[in-house]
């Protein structure tokens, strides 16, 4: 919950207050509440620890049609000279609108951080005559490769587990194939 810096609330376990002046454009009324605005919320999200939280509700707002792709990398700009700028500005670039789990997201974070090319979501593999074989959650087309989400956790886990990153995760992965 956002609060002005000046007011004091005691702690709950389950509700977290966050002190920032907010703007009038961030404030609007759903169902005669005060809330913040998609903007804003997406805004303090991504500037907050949880990374992977951050990520995915921006891509879920992108795919409800709350923003835009030009709204969200606003939001980089919107901070600017701040000392989570460059936070947000990365997270901005790992959204993709096509992811449509937490799963594929987290899938995806990962990979980066391994320093492997981006993966492409939701491919459909056709063949030669245009005919549908399958649609696949994450996929490198260049490399001949893809998957669905629910055979990569285990990978994953199990990467992050030992410690690996880029060339080790990509011998780990071509094993499994």
């Amino acid at each position: 919950m956002t609060v002005p810096p000046n007011v004091h609330r005691r702690g709950r376990p389950q509700l977290r207050f966050h002190r920032s002046d907010r703007a009038a454009a961030d404030v609007v009324t759903v169902h005669g509440l005060a809330v913040t605005s998609i903007s804003r919320t997406l805004l303090d999200l991504l500037r907050a620890p949880y990374r992977l939280a951050a990520v995915w509700t921006c891509e879920a707002a992108l795919r409800a049609g709350l923003l835009t792709v030009e709204d969200l990398r606003g939001l980089g700009a919107r901070v600017a000279g701040r000392s989570f700028a460059a936070r947000v500005r990365h997270r901005i670039a790992r959204v993709d609108p096509g992811s449509e789990s937490p799963l594929e997201t987290a899938i995806r974070l990962f990979l980066a951080d391994a320093a492997l090319p981006p993966l492409v979501v939701q491919f459909v593999v056709r063949t030669a005559d245009g005919h549908v074989l399958a649609r696949l959650d994450l996929a490198a087309p260049e490399q001949r490769a893809g998957g669905l989400e629910r055979a990569a956790p285990h990978l994953v886990r199990r990467a992050a587990a030992a410690g690996v990153r880029g060339a080790t995760v990509r011998a780990q992965l071509a094993e499994a194939a």
